[in-house]
């Protein structure tokens, strides 16, 4: 499986770590990069947007801090990458934000 994480701060590092102590790809999305260098030299694969992590992964986990966070990720992912096998939302975003961005990515498909 490849698995891949947007978002690796307090809460999206220590789920990075345990990832890759499994047989499991882990690829990460850094709006940080500065804060992924141990995960790097531990095996994570970084890739450079969000589009190309919903193309190499199976799962993705969002562990964002606010809603403008996740709209501005999510938003950028095109219409044909938006049926993810799977998407673990583990942010504090309010419901009518996931919605607003469901129903974008409808009117582009």
């Amino acid at each position: 499986m490849r698995i891949g994480i947007i978002g690796t701060g307090a809460m999206g590092q220590p789920m990075a770590r345990n990832i890759l102590k499994t047989d499991t790809s882990l690829f990460i999305f850094a709006r940080h990069p500065e804060k992924v260098d141990g995960l790097i030299q531990k095996g994570a694969t970084v890739v450079q947007s969000p589009a190309k992590l919903a193309a190499e992964c199976d799962m993705i986990v969002l562990s964002l801090p606010f809603d403008p966070d996740v709209e501005q990720v999510l938003l950028g992912v095109p219409a044909n990458l938006c049926a993810w096998r799977a998407n673990h939302d583990r942010t504090t975003t309010i419901n009518h934000i996931l919605y607003h961005i469901i129903h974008r990515w409808v009117e582009w498909v």
